[in-house]
């Protein structure tokens, strides 16, 4: 009996983790978006809030957050991930460097075709919008998305904590958001302490996927 009451519990713990993350949850079709999901209204948030608020007690702090990266998003003209359905897999980084131009990277796969695109923007000072100043893609192998899906299995990208439960004061900032037909989710990290995490090793790689020439000083 004791044993049953153990594996129901197993069983009620990973549901409910399943449920936290399943898309369906953040659909949302008040919010105005073109033809390729860009928002139209620039003040939209690209992660729920739900998503931060949920995780952490500095509740103010996480809207803040949210309310940069989404202008910075909009100023790349990049499409909303969590806001309706779709048959694609996509995975965004969002990576705010200390001391250089932010930059994202998106890799999408739609059945066999896979493709990924980069960007880098200057960002807001205060007077002027975040606006783009680069913007590449290129069709990739269906082994390199693979590859780097191969590099999430050791984070357990679906169900692992947003927040880092290791902070840092200083350092660049990760976001990586992720869609599949089933989930919507969204891992941020900051500082140095994941220079050499599972997590870090998939960023990584999809840098590697790009031309980007980043000096190795950039990822701190």
């Amino acid at each position: 009996m004791f044993k049953k009451n153990i594996l129901y519990l197993i069983v009620i713990i990973g549901l409910s983790s399943c449920l936290e993350n399943t898309r369906s949850k953040y659909f949302d079709e008040k919010i105005e978006v073109n033809t390729e999901n860009v928002p139209l209204n620039k003040k939209q948030n690209y992660f729920p809030i739900s998503k931060f608020t949920d995780s952490t007690t500095n509740k103010k702090h996480a809207i803040q957050n949210i309310k940069y990266c989404s202008e910075i998003l909009f100023g790349l003209n990049e499409p909303l991930l969590f806001n309706k359905k779709s048959i694609n897999e996509s995975f965004r980084l969002l990576w705010l460097r200390s001391f250089d131009n932010p930059i994202s990277i998106r890799i999408e796969k739609n059945r066999s075709h896979v493709h990924i695109t980069w960007k880098e923007s200057y960002p807001s000072d205060g007077y002027n919008p975040s606006y783009m100043i680069l913007y590449k893609d290129k069709e990739l192998t269906l082994n390199e998305w693979n590859q780097f899906t191969s590099l999430l299995a050791p984070i357990d990208y679906w169900n692992t904590s947003v927040l880092d439960t290791i902070s840092s004061l200083d350092g660049s900032v990760w976001y990586l958001e992720g869609v599949n037909s089933n989930h919507y989710h969204i891992m941020y990290r900051k500082g140095t302490s994941n220079l050499n995490s599972p997590f870090q090793n998939a960023c990584n790689y999809l840098i590697k996927l790009t031309d980007l020439n980043i000096p190795k000083d950039s990822f701190y």
